[in-house]
């Protein structure tokens, strides 16, 4: 006797559901993807945040070591530029003077910025300190 109606296995699947389950893991792949490239770019820039404090911590030890060695601080602006890690960074130094009440106490203020570029938008970071004026 032969059976008439439904002659299809029920064991496999049909297109529509591979359809689905190749769709589904493709916007779960695309999802990690973008999470993936967005900690790199947050990994570029906290490495880019930390070199140019690392740089400026030598420049304020530099200036240190001047203070200590009797050398004055002029109030104008020092400047340069610096490789820091494959980024071009360029820095500067602004000293002003700082209005107080004592006048025995005479301070500059001494101010290192250094400026980078990340995707198109400018990134800055900035060190400071009080030194005494020399008599």
């Amino acid at each position: 006797m032969i059976k008439k109606g439904n002659t299809h296995s029920p064991a496999g699947f049909t297109l529509v559901e591979l359809m689905i389950a190749v769709s589904i893991l493709s916007i779960g792949l695309v999802l990690i993807l973008r999470s993936f490239l967005n900690a790199n770019n947050v990994l570029d820039l906290s490495r880019n945040r930390i070199l140019s404090m690392k740089f400026l911590e030598a420049k304020m030890a530099d200036l240190e070591v001047k203070d200590k060695e009797g050398e004055d601080l002029q109030p104008e602006m020092e400047k340069g530029e610096e490789m820091l890690g494959n980024r071009k960074a360029s820095w500067r130094l602004e000293v002003s003077p700082v209005d107080i009440d004592d006048p025995a106490q005479e301070l500059n203020e001494a101010r290192y910025i250094v400026s980078w570029q990340e995707g198109g938008v400018s990134k800055e970071a900035s060190l400071s300190t009080y030194v005494k004026k020399k008599e």
